[in-house]
């Protein structure tokens, strides 16, 4: 299989879609085509467009290459407000722990484990701001199963800025999930098992927390999403019924999955009432799906009757 970068021009084997790759998710890739829509896609269902072959594209397409290849190289130099644990695969049985840095600020950061109830100090360092910083020695793989509840304490510093109240954190690091992906790390050529922690405040409140109360539920920072399967909204072309079905079923299975993988909590798939078949394939793919948790169907008042939540497993 070929080793994607962000940047690469691909085309998709099944396909004359091509596009710009935007992120890379262990087996999915995200492209964003000439016409800026961005498509979730298996990396097996991609080829990387060959040097010789970019030869005979013509002015015009080159043209749309270029610009949307520095949309991406804008869109990548804004900072995220997020952290991230993770660990390099050295080999099959031990990992190299960092601590990843993405927003515009230095932070100083305590690890907790938690043992018999109380959390213990794991290690502490300091980060630079968009920096990958090697925080332990090698971790052994089978040590994840008793390791899996985590806080995290985080002063910010940021010049010229005020001050910032310290920040705790609590989160998991299921061994069973963390291992089902393997990806790059955004600032190295290093790739392994990542746990991202969004550092935003929940999108329902508008509060700042405060120093009195520091602690935050990691699930419920920027962790949902909404999909619309509208043929319009995923720009499908043909008029055909059976064609416009079976794109909406694929981009639906493959959403899925990116949202497995990024340890989405919530989903809302929006699906329409037409004929019940998208419905029925929905629901029956959810209902087998081993990381779904749960699914109902979506608030009425926002969405009407043609809307399904998801709820993942944590």
């Amino acid at each position: 299989m070929a080793v994607f970068k962000i940047g690469d021009k691909v085309r998709m084997l099944r396909s004359s879609e091509e596009g710009i790759v935007v992120k890379i998710k262990g087996e999915f890739i995200d492209i964003e085509t000439t016409d800026g829509f961005e498509l979730p896609t298996m990396a097996s269902e991609l080829v990387i467009v060959a040097e010789a072959e970019k030869e005979y594209f013509n002015v015009s397409e080159a043209k749309k290459s270029d610009e949307a290849l520095e949309r991406i190289i804008e869109r990548n130099r804004v900072f995220k407000n997020q952290v991230s644990i993770a660990f390099e695969q050295i080999n099959d049985f031990l990992l190299r722990p960092y601590f990843i840095n993405e927003t515009s600020k230095e932070i100083s950061f305590v690890l907790s484990l938690s043992k018999n109830g109380d959390f213990l100090n794991f290690v502490t360092g300091n980060s630079a701001s968009e920096s990958e910083t090697r925080i332990y020695e090698d971790l052994k793989k089978e040590d994840f199963e008793s390791w899996s509840k985590w806080k995290m304490d985080l002063i910010f510093f940021e010049k010229d800025k005020p001050n910032e109240p310290l920040r705790t954190i609590e989160f998991k690091l299921k061994a069973t999930n963390l291992f089902k992906n393997k990806l790059d790390f955004p600032f190295s050529e290093r790739a392994g098992f990542l746990r991202a922690i969004s550092l935003a405040p929940k999108e329902d409140s508008e509060e700042t927390p405060s120093p009195e109360s520091p602690f935050y539920d990691v699930y419920a920072f920027n962790k949902t999403e909404i999909f619309d399967l509208h043929a319009e909204k995923l720009e499908i072309e043909s008029d055909n019924p059976d064609v416009i079905f079976n794109k909406q079923k694929s981009y639906f299975t493959k959403k899925i999955d990116t949202a497995v993988a990024e340890n989405l909590v919530e989903l809302t798939v929006i699906h329409g009432v037409g004929n019940g078949h998208l419905k029925n394939f929905i629901h029956k793919h959810l209902a087998s799906h081993e990381q779904v948790e749960w699914f109902k169907e979506a608030q009425k008042e926002k969405f009407g009757y043609g809307a399904t939540l998801v709820h993942f497993k944590p």
